[in-house]
């Protein structure tokens, strides 16, 4: 990573910064990037789990339970597309999703490996957070440092050692902003259906049905803000653990210093 070309600064920031630049990260530097990513990997999920519902009556505990397992892995293209965005100017749908293709087998392992983990963990209540953190960052270790199913794993688990106070407070921050924007589409969906076009609930209930096509979607559009969260606090992390912005700023002097000469 050459992390003087970054698109973003480089510098060491608060839990609240980070979560600040994660929205300014996609409505902005991501844009249409992102909203083409999610069109073609995450809408055709969101409807292909709400027909499952709707025409075959697959009850909504196991549609939420398929959305998470999928959530898991669609939202690796958004940390391909997060970490390119980062230290590259001209980021195509086509370089994204062809990386992230060539590192699928890996990180489907990674992933299977670390939520079987935290699946274990839960037999001991007490365990299941402090693997929850440990297991915070697979999905970059696997997709932008290219480690295989069991280093990710164990890359995730070191890097995260050293933050641990600050990891679980990010996942927190994530956890409620997933609730928040599938409130958030559910609350303003139905207004719109019921208040203002009159059409009742054809897309189902989350209250009174356990689910509804609105959240579905507010899921699949949390994981873009979390994938973008969950990157850029890599980054400060390995910010603070490798002293990039101290980096920056002797790459910054000695710009200014040969161009004085």
């Amino acid at each position: 990573m050459n992390v003087e070309k970054a698109n973003v600064e480089i510098r060491k920031r608060a839990l609240l910064e980070v979560t600040d630049l994660a929205f300014r990260y996609v409505f902005g530097l991501g844009g249409m990037l992102f909203l083409k990513l999610f069109l073609f990997y995450a809408v055709p999920l969101v409807v292909m789990l709400w027909a499952a519902q709707h025409f075959l009556e697959v009850s909504w505990t196991w549609i939420w339970f398929w959305a998470f397992l999928l959530g898991s892995g669609v939202q690796g293209i958004f940390t391909v597309a997060a970490g390119r965005l980062m230290f590259e100017h001209d980021v195509t749908f086509r370089a994204v999703s062809r990386q992230f293709f060539s590192r699928l087998g890996g990180y489907i392992g990674a992933l299977f490996l670390s939520r079987f983990l935290m699946g274990l963990s839960a037999l001991v209540v007490i365990a299941l957070p402090i693997v929850w953190v440990r297991m915070a960052h697979v999905h970059e270790a696997s997709l932008l440092e290219g480690a295989g199913t069991g280093t990710a794993v164990k890359r995730s688990s070191r890097f995260s050692e050293n933050y641990t106070g600050a990891t679980f407070a990010m996942l927190l921050v994530l956890l409620i902003a997933t609730f928040t924007i599938v409130f958030g589409c559910e609350l303003i969906g139905q207004a719109l259906l019921q208040d203002v076009f009159q059409l009742g609930a054809p897309l189902g209930d989350l209250f009174e049905d356990g689910g509804s096509l609105l959240a579905l979607l507010g899921f699949f559009l949390s994981l873009v803000f979390c994938a973008t969260a969950r990157f850029l606090s890599y980054i400060d992390s390995r910010t603070r653990r490798d002293g990039w912005d101290i980096q920056v700023r002797f790459m910054a002097i000695r710009a200014r210093a040969e161009e004085a000469l």
